[in-house]
């Protein structure tokens, strides 16, 4: 059976609810996993990006995806993310089938064959030449800007 990497990741209000009322909440993904065919292999709280992980086998990717949108449904986690895991031997294998597939460079693709040292450093030179006068430019512009003002791509803040 193909095995997941199950990252939960708990809202505020389910952190508040497990704190005044402690339980094991990891059964209920389990439940979900073995109510779909499946087995949890391993389980784990954890500090960082995710509270949760979870290692399991379960039929096939339909399933996985069944696991995920229910586990979310339920409305307990801001993030829930599935990630297929290959073996070792799988990974060799594939590795040995893209070896063996024609793939060429994009200057190879246009007939010119592959980019030597020299040519990528006349690229970049030539590529700096023509862009050096807008430098200047932008360096004046950034050097008027008021610090206290946020570019205009920063989200607003509430």
């Amino acid at each position: 059976m193909p095995q997941y990497l199950l990252q939960l990741a708990y809202t505020a209000q389910a952190w508040r609810v497990l704190s005044q009322e402690p339980t094991d909440r990891m059964e209920a993904v389990r439940g979900l996993i073995e109510t779909l065919g499946g087995q949890t292999l391993a389980a784990y709280y954890a500090f960082g990006e995710y509270d949760g992980v979870i290692l399991a086998e379960l039929p096939d990717h339909v399933h996985a995806a069944a696991v995920a949108v229910a586990a979310k449904a339920a409305g307990h986690y801001r993030a829930f993310k599935t990630t297929v895991l290959l073996p070792v031997e799988d990974t060799v294998a594939a590795l040995r089938l893209a070896g063996g597939l024609a793939s060429r460079p994009p200057m190879a693709a246009q007939g010119q064959g592959v980019a030597t040292e020299d040519q990528t450093r006349a690229v970049a030179t030539a590529h700096e030449a023509r862009h050096s006068e807008g430098d200047a430019a932008t360096t004046a512009s950034m050097e008027s800007m008021d610090a206290s003002d946020p570019p205009s791509w920063t989200p607003e803040r509430s």
